[in-house]
């Protein structure tokens, strides 16, 4: 049964949700800590951005640091859509040992989970850390009563993954098919 919520309830839903994700993952992965982006992290946020797109932009007959620089201006202008589409997002990072690892940026409208992001560095993929973050809020859209709605590039290997924790594809949008975790 989905329950739409008002505006302040569904922060509080999202802050709750956060709280859980950490302790799960605390749980999974201790030495790894999920927390508040913080201004200092634009740096390896915009080196992450980078290394999720460089085989992208490999075939681009630019100088490097010409690529650099457009994906800095790229990343910028998505975390101001971010900051103007999604007021109340949680935009979360994966810290280790003090670096950041990743990104999880996580919205609740009243109706709903948007998984905005998730994003590794090449280092820290296929080490579970998004299984024990996607399987959570699965389980917490689901005591809810919410559904998770998501856009994932139509190569990604994450499509499948998603597809298999039963994620269906609601719309193709070209280069990104929108996807949904049924409410419970």
């Amino acid at each position: 049964m989905s329950v739409v919520l008002g505006v302040n309830e569904a922060q509080q839903e999202l802050t709750e949700a956060v709280q859980h994700l950490q302790r799960v993952l605390t749980e999974a992965q201790p030495q790894i800590l999920l927390r508040d982006e913080q201004a200092d992290d634009k740096e390896p946020l915009v080196r992450l951005y980078a290394e999720f797109r460089a085989e992208e932009l490999a075939q681009a007959p630019w100088p490097e640091n010409v690529k650099q620089d457009f994906l800095a201006e790229q990343y910028r202008l998505q975390a101001a859509h971010y900051q103007a589409h999604y007021a109340g997002a949680r935009f979360l990072v994966l810290v280790q040992e003090g670096v950041v690892i990743g990104r999880l940026y996580l919205y609740r409208s009243p109706s709903e989970y948007r998984l905005m992001d998730i994003m590794l560095f090449e280092s820290s993929r296929r080490r579970g850390i998004g299984r024990v973050l996607i399987s959570a809020l699965c389980a917490i859209a689901g005591k809810q009563g919410v559904s998770i709605t998501l856009h994932v590039e139509r190569d990604n290997p994450a499509r499948d993954f998603y597809l298999r924790r039963g994620f269906e594809m609601l719309e193709d949008r070209g280069v990104y098919h929108f996807m949904r975790f049924p409410s419970g």
